[in-house]
């Protein structure tokens, strides 16, 4: 089953049915297939909760940074003072923000703003909520709750409390090329509210994909050393860990996904892969841009092709089709723009008998460099929670999108810079879902959602590094396997049935990834192989599976057998693998003419 043919199971099941139990017999003793039954049951009404950006989100959480009660702040005084632990200070946090939320009287200067009592600076009061909020972001992977959405609403609630206390410039400007986006992204309610003061449920969200995307690169990044080094080993960890989609047939509806949802579910568009790539590199300081060919036939005038990760003065080239880094001559390292505009060889060596490169040194005089600058990349509000953070804590808010315009404007082959529209196009078709991709957005989601979201919170201990012991993902994503005895047991209705298989070969699936992360590459072998390629010739995971089995088996030597799998593939990364599979086959006539 492809990820495609999820839409041919709309027209069997009615969603708002799909998660209603069937009567239990009760019984003193819960058997594992009730309790299974049971979590499943649990999922129903749940299933879209924060997964689309909500236009109303400003509006609605205004009452959020309310600050009330009297007795709390005298609490909070006390602890400021040292006379109770570091938890009770947090419980307190909370405490003033429920009290707020339930509408509790405040005392408020004559200018309206909430009053404190004298004893606690505002310096101390901005320090315990930013570290509440903060702390709060940091342990995500310690709830339960799918999709975050109770921790995210706090997070939201406390630096709202936290941004009142903040001195701040009253100067400040949006990046210039904000005015370069066409009209009607610029009316989007994200954009309007880039110097906006208050948070809301879209920057709750942002917090939590930044994180993800931080640890991820901490994690990817290996004993890398360099730029160009941690930009492969970032490079490196998106194609094995973001499966390639197919693009989408021009009537076929597509979730119009961001990166984290790309992130949790593991798949996506070469485009989605390239956005992923560009936002890891951020996070560890390294600057990358999408790469267009102008094209005159193409709807927006251009075509996506490469990320360019700069260094150096130089755009060193990432294809996130091919899944491959644009090589130097002989297939080895990574070429520079430069290198590839003067040397038409160098691309030529992409080509296979039945396929050319579609890229020719004549084509990349006049590229467009897209800047990845999302709204929340370039709000203020971010900024400023960007600047208070160091450390261990850090994470990359924000870009200034008209500096590294103009850095990679001096670049080689560069004829201008502009921003991506990507990002906005995304956002906006967020806000006028049809109903064909609210279902696909709900049927992607339910496998996270059931049985206790077991499987939501092994993939968030795995995309923050969190790979092993007993409340790791290792041990989560085997909890989310459940034996057919107890499927059976559970007597499951047709639909539910298929979400659970669906959430049983993505643990499968997403073991063997841990395990190479681990470097237990046997282990990745029985993952890929058994639990995935033979149990499920034909699920979801089938390319990934093959493809991470051969890259398995590459590390472990047996070049002979990974060069047939690629040389075999017939999915959308197909032209990539079938390089590698050319490029393992030289290695090996070398090593025997060496032998």
């Amino acid at each position: 089953m492809t990820w495609a043919t999820t839409r041919g199971l709309h027209r069997h099941w009615s969603l708002m049915c799909l998660f209603r139990p069937r009567a239990l017999r009760q019984t003193s003793d819960t058997s594992k297939g009730d309790k299974l039954q049971q979590a499943i049951g649990s999922a129903e009404g749940r299933f879209l909760q924060d997964f689309a950006l909500d236009a109303d989100a400003s509006a609605q959480s205004r009452q959020d940074g309310r600050r009330g009660g009297q007795n709390a702040r005298e609490d909070l005084t006390a602890c400021v003072r040292g006379k109770c632990a570091p938890l009770a200070a947090a419980l307190l946090v909370v405490a003033i923000g429920v009290m707020s939320i339930a509408g509790c009287n405040e005392n408020r200067s004559e200018s309206g703003a909430p009053t404190m009592p004298e004893a606690i600076s505002n310096q101390q009061q901005s320090e315990a909520l930013f570290d509440y909020a903060i702390g709060l972001l940091e342990d995500l992977d310690q709830y339960n709750d799918f999709n975050n959405q109770q921790a995210l609403e706090q997070i939201v609630g406390r630096l709202n409390q936290w941004i009142q206390l903040q001195n701040v410039d009253q100067h400040w400007e949006a990046d210039p090329l904000v005015k370069t986006l066409p009209e009607a992204f610029q009316r989007l309610t994200v954009v309007r509210r880039l110097a906006d003061l208050h948070f809301s449920q879209p920057d709750g969200t942002l917090l939590r994909e930044a994180i993800w995307l931080r640890d991820v690169a901490r994690m990817a990044q290996g004993e890398a050393v360099s730029e160009l080094e941690k930009a492969v080993a970032l490079f490196d960890w998106t194609v094995r860990n973001i499966q390639l989609d197919a693009p989408p047939e021009a009537e076929a509806a597509k979730s119009p996904n961001l990166p984290w949802h790309t992130l949790l579910f593991g798949h996506g568009l070469a485009e989605d892969r390239a956005w992923v790539f560009i936002l890891l590199a951020r996070q560890l300081g390294i600057d990358a841009v999408m790469l267009a060919l102008p094209n005159p036939q193409a709807p927006k005038g251009y075509r996506p092709w490469a990320v360019g990760v700069l260094s150096q003065g130089e755009l060193y080239l990432f294809d996130p089709e091919l899944g491959l880094p644009l090589p130097q001559a002989g297939g080895t390292g990574v070429a520079t723009l430069g290198q590839l505009a003067a040397d038409d060889s160098l691309l030529r060596q992409l080509d296979l008998e039945e396929h050319a490169y579609p890229v020719r040194a004549d084509d990349l005089s006049e590229l467009i460099a897209l800047i990845e600058a999302s709204p929340g990349y370039l709000s203020r509000r971010m900024q400023i929670v960007e600047s208070h953070l160091a450390g261990d804590r850090y994470v990359t808010l924000s870009v200034e999108a008209s500096k590294l315009a103009q850095r990679v404007a001096r670049c080689q082959g560069v004829g201008q810079a502009r921003l991506w529209l990507l990002p906005y196009e995304r956002i906006a078709e967020q806000m006028h879902m049809t109903p064909e991709q609210t279902r696909i957005t709900m049927l992607e989601a339910l496998p996270f959602q059931v049985a206790g979201a077991t499987l939501w919170k092994a993939r968030i201990l795995h995309l923050m590094g969190h790979l092993t012991g007993k409340n790791g993902a290792n041990t989560l994503y085997m909890a989310s396997r459940p034996s057919e005895v107890e499927m059976a047991e559970a007597d499951l209705k047709p639909a539910q049935r298929e979400v659970l298989k669906r959430r049983k070969q993505a643990a499968s699936y997403w073991l063997g990834l841990v395990a190479m992360e681990r470097g237990r590459y046997e282990t990745a072998i029985q993952h890929f192989e058994r639990r995935t390629l033979k149990d499920w010739p034909d699920s979801p995971w089938t390319a990934g599976a093959r493809f991470n089995l051969a890259r398995s088996l590459e590390a472990l030597g047996q070049l002979e057998r990974a060069a047939k799998i690629y040389a075999a593939d017939t999915s959308p990364q197909w032209h990539g693998n079938h390089l590698r599979a050319r490029w393992l086959r030289a290695k090996l006539e070398q090593q025997a003419a060496t032998d």
